[in-house]
């Protein structure tokens, strides 16, 4: 589940996603991805109750999202269509934004270390201002998965 086409973030998770995939072997059909146009839990929702209510092909079983308020949106779509999370559906977000653990089930989501992000930009900045221009920076960070109960095991 998509958010915001035109940001780069969207964007790289996209490629990332499908590539990912292309790697296994596997293919999305284009109608697997959903597309919101906001990264709002609102728009989620919607997004996902229509789909789940008209799609007539082989349902997913799984639904990634590409942040955890889409993910929170995703779910509660998903149970009011009367299905189950993680047992019809499972669903992982991204970001793991702290507050999200409060909800039950809690959000599966992927860690990206937003402080180690946010610390490397900031001094990136003060060397721009110390030194007056800066070549674009690209940062990697890891990411970890955090396991939380919206992902069904598929281990016996």
């Amino acid at each position: 589940m998509a958010g915001v086409r035109s940001y780069l973030s969207n964007q790289e998770r996209t490629a990332g996603f499908l590539q990912a995939f292309q790697e296994e072997g596997l293919s999305i059909p284009p109608e697997l991805i959903l597309e919101t146009g906001s990264w709002l839990y609102d728009a989620a929702e919607k997004v996902c109750l229509n789909f789940f209510n008209t799609y007539t092909g082989e349902m997913p079983t799984a639904l990634f999202a590409f942040n955890d308020r889409l993910a929170t949106g995703a779910i509660n779509a998903i149970c009011k269509t009367g299905r189950t999370v993680p047992d019809d559906v499972s669903v992982i977000g991204y970001d793991n934004l702290g507050y999200y653990n409060i909800i039950s089930p809690r959000i599966t989501t992927v860690e990206t270390h937003i402080e180690a992000i946010s610390e490397s930009t900031v001094m990136h900045m003060i060397w721009q201002l110390n030194n007056g221009s800066c070549l674009p920076v690209k940062v990697l960070t890891p990411v970890e998965v955090i396991s939380g109960e919206t992902v069904r095991s598929l281990l016996c």
